[in-house]
């Protein structure tokens, strides 16, 4: 038995440095929601390892830092994780995750999406991702933006409280098929009170203050079903959700 250990052991280190001393055969480049997204594409990747890695292909595979290629690959704004690894076939693989951006805020400093992590992701003229939008009263301040402008990077976390709002509301919208699918844009008004534009009604929801979702749209979903449907989707220009137990209508005349 002790023989059949010592025999393994032995042919995996032979195994393992005949692999080193061997030349890079091909990149193998594997990204995630790459339909769905196009932060980032194959060629970035390739033009990335030909300027920082002297191109991989032909090198020995013992001269090739899989470590700080991932390293690389993990600094760029649009990746939120990375594998890289050398398989026993010689060949180098790169496996890519992007991040999922849930809104994109304008505002009177710029433009930026939030992931849905809660991180800041810079706007890029690569990709637009067709995700809610949020406008008004958003006073985020010009330091903590140009912060994340400058630097290019995606890790930035602005711990404000209006920027947690957007955020929150977002995630709730997002998880939700019927809401992602109806809720079009976030509006913060000068009482820093949150307004929602749908996509299918000619009116304006008025949420308040970011607390007690579930329940808002809970009466939202009732009233679309009960009051709407007999109704029509344009008999009101506001609906009001922020008291409690019931909703406020304003009628379009």
């Amino acid at each position: 038995m002790t023989c059949l250990l010592l025999s393994v052991v032995i042919l995996t280190g032979f195994i393992n440095h005949t692999i080193k001393e061997e030349k890079c055969k091909a990149i193998v480049i594997d990204i995630t929601d790459q339909e769905r997204y196009g932060f980032i594409s194959e060629g970035d990747i390739t033009d990335l390892l030909n300027n920082d890695f002297n191109t991989p292909i032909s090198q020995k595979i013992r001269d090739i830092s899989t470590f700080e290629i991932e390293k690389k690959l993990l600094n760029h704004q649009a990746v939120q994780n990375a594998e890289v690894y050398i398989s026993i076939d010689g060949k180098l693989n790169i496996k890519i995750w992007q991040r999922k951006p849930i809104l994109r805020v304008f505002n009177k400093h710029g433009s930026f999406y939030i992931d849905e992590f809660g991180k800041i992701m810079p706007v890029t003229k690569k990709f637009t991702a067709h995700v809610a939008v949020a406008s008004g009263n958003i006073d985020i301040p010009v330091n903590e933006i140009q912060k994340f402008q400058q630097e290019k990077v995606a890790k930035t976390n602005l711990d404000t409280s209006i920027y947690n709002d957007l955020f929150e509301l977002a995630r709730f919208i997002e998880s939700n098929p019927l809401w992602n699918a109806q809720i079009e844009q976030l509006y913060v008004n000068k009482d820093s009170e949150f307004e929602l534009i749908p996509r299918v009604g000619n009116h304006t929801i008025v949420i308040g203050e970011v607390h007690d979702l579930e329940n808002k749209f809970k009466k939202l979903q009732l009233f679309y079903r009960k009051g709407l449907s007999k109704t029509g989707w344009n008999e009101y220009k506001e609906i009001n959700l922020k008291f409690k137990n019931q909703i406020v209508c304003t009628k379009r005349y």
